[in-house]
């Protein structure tokens, strides 16, 4: 694209898989991308396997590069099943001038261990220079044996964001206080992993299905930086 103000290049692609429905996309219902902060407004139909979406930009105005994003159901996505075995693995990757804060700990992880807030963003932040990167792999499995059902949950991921934050200074230190990271260039990151379980027991009696819980448990362990 080419005006008397602006010069440069767009683009952007939305992925869609679906290998005879044992791979698939792990998006489908999120809306597809079409700029680091803004979508289409248009949201994916079940079935059709949406991955995710990468934009990019360089320009006589700003520059980025975003193979998905830091958010969940913006990411890059894939399940896998295998039999009674469900295989999730999501991962994004953007660098350039319009990078996202460090996203929140997953749902699975804070239902255990709390809201742990990483996030030292101010609004005026939420899109600075810099790199981000991360990934995350979860299973699910539930089966029943007998009169006895089980769900079994597991999960691993990591965030690391390196942004550029300008003039911004530390807090509490006054008009005198220090820029905050090395030279307004401050590093994050958070990893964390998570296992829960839950048997009972599903029994139909009659015109009536009977299902109690037994037992459930879960634990998780969370390191941000």
């Amino acid at each position: 694209t080419h005006t008397e103000s602006y010069k440069g290049f767009q683009a952007s692609a939305d992925v869609f898989v679906n290998v005879s429905g044992i791979i698939q996309g792990g998006n489908d219902g999120a809306p597809p991308l079409s700029g680091p902060d803004t979508n289409k407004g248009e949201y994916v139909a079940a079935g059709l396997g949406y991955a995710g979406g990468i934009s990019l930009e360089f320009s006589t105005e700003t520059w980025y590069v975003h193979i998905g994003h830091p958010m969940p159901n913006r990411r890059i996505a894939l399940d896998v099943a295998i039999g009674p075995l469900t295989v999730e693995f999501t991962s994004y990757f953007c660098i350039g001038e319009l990078v996202p804060p460090i996203p929140p700990l997953p749902h699975n992880v804070t239902a255990i261990a709390g809201d742990l807030d990483l996030s030292r963003d101010f609004a005026q932040y939420a899109n600075a220079s810099g790199f981000a990167f991360g990934s995350s792999l979860d299973l699910e499995s539930d089966g029943k044996f007998l009169i006895f059902y089980y769900e079994l949950t597991a999960g691993i991921g990591f965030d690391i964001n390196i942004r550029q934050y300008g003039d911004a200074i530390c807090a509490g230190g006054g008009a005198n206080a220090p820029s905050i990271g090395i030279n307004g260039w401050y590093a994050a990151g958070q990893a964390w992993a998570y296992a829960t379980g839950e048997i009972g027991i599903d029994v139909k009696l009659l015109f009536v299905t009977v299902r109690k819980e037994i037992l459930s448990a879960g634990v998780a362990a969370v390191l941000q930086l």
